[in-house]
């Protein structure tokens, strides 16, 4: 949770002028309100006709100070000949700055453990005109308990401090994603501020992928936008009902038909090796389409023998493998075009041959093999 601190630097004053000198002395006694405020007033030092505004709002105008005295002293509109509102030069240095930063703090503290939160009080330049800081809390919990104890209750050299809360989550999507989803994202961006007040922002990592920001008042809202976004994102979970079964889309010769089946159906398939997961991501008729072409692919390779053949050992000649890479192809895939193979899996690390296909294709490839190893030998 994040929060912003603000409270006035440069404190608005005004000058007004009257026409007549005599209603100096009843501003003086009037009590004046403007935008909620009540306005301290006194006798200008200069001039006998001027009065001296103070404890106005920081974006009170010329105008609003006009109507707030005319109708309160029962004035006609030319009864005040000039008004001229100011703002308060001041100067922080670093050790002023400092003590502020410690009066936060010591409120803070009152609400927040020390050392679970992180204040940043901005040096203001001269021409700034309030005094902001940033304020980052690790328990949630403890920043409303801060927002409730300091909001327009904690006063700083005579000037109410405001806080307001920040809720903020992200959602980061991948480069190849974003593209798909951008059009869905940019209506969904609308409704979220609309709706829930939700600010939503975008921006590229140097990875290219996308950050989804999302920034509300209100921590519900912040979590249904988030909700709401990845539901967009989400895709198709493929599944199978055989345990297992998935695995088969991970080897060499399913990672290839894979990747045909993303360029047949237009779709963005991920794939995770650490638990076998697959989401499609697409039209919903791309991923029906897609799902239907791995699930033939793995009811076509669920039936007849696989058998495997190890390459490598003290019975067995030296350089098998890469005999067998060179009359067939770096893959093998010679072997499943000239005897109708459904598979053939070459694990190089290990030297492991697998033959997957119709019982007898497997049997004539196996002895075919084993034949080459004997006239090795």
């Amino acid at each position: 949770m994040r929060a912003k601190i603000e409270w006035c630097r440069r404190p608005t004053f005004a000058f007004i002028r009257f026409t007549d000198s005599s209603l100096v002395q009843r501003a003086c006694k009037a009590s004046i309100s403007i935008e909620g405020t009540s306005a301290r007033i006194r006798k200008g030092k200069g001039n006998a006709s001027e009065i001296h505004v103070t404890n106005l709002c920081n974006n009170t105008t010329e105008d609003e100070l006009r109507k707030a005295f005319l109708n309160t002293l029962s004035l006609e509109s030319g009864a005040i000949e000039s008004i001229a509102v100011r703002k308060k030069n001041v100067k922080t240095n670093e050790s002023e700055l400092q003590s502020l930063k410690q009066t936060i703090e010591s409120k803070l503290n009152e609400y927040v453990i020390a050392g679970t939160y992180y204040l940043d009080l901005k040096a203001p330049r001269d021409n700034h005109v309030t005094f902001l800081a940033f304020v980052s809390f690790s328990i949630p919990e403890e920043g409303l308990a801060a927002y409730d104890g300091i909001h327009n209750k904690l006063k700083i050299n005579y000037e109410t401090v405001s806080m307001s809360v920040e809720f903020k989550s992200s959602v980061v999507i991948r480069k190849n994603l974003f593209p798909m989803h951008e059009e869905k994202l940019n209506c969904l961006s609308e409704t979220l501020d609309k709706s829930f007040n939700v600010k939503y922002r975008t921006k590229t990592l140097k990875n290219d992928n996308v950050v989804v920001d999302l920034q509300c008042e209100n921590r519900d809202n912040v979590m249904k936008a988030k909700t709401a976004v990845e539901k967009v994102i989400e895709g198709k979970k493929y599944d199978t009902e055989k345990p297992g079964e998935l695995e088969k889309l991970f080897t060499q010769d399913g990672k290839r038909f894979v990747e045909k089946t993303k360029r047949d159906t237009n779709t963005i398939i991920h794939t995770d090796d650490r638990d076998f997961s697959i989401i499609i991501h697409g039209p919903t008729e791309a991923q029906e389409k897609a799902a239907e072409m791995l699930t033939k692919y793995l009811r076509d390779h669920s039936t007849g023998l696989s058998q495997q053949m190890t390459l490598k050992g003290p019975d067995k000649p030296v350089g098998v493998m890469k005999e067998l890479m060179m009359r067939y192809g770096y893959d093998l895939n010679t072997l499943v075009d000239e005897y109708g193979l459904k598979n053939v899996e070459l694990d190089r690390r290990r030297h492991i041959l697998t033959v997957t296909g119709e019982e007898k294709a497997v049997h004539i490839v196996i002895e075919k093999i084993q034949r080459s190893l004997k006239k090795s030998d």
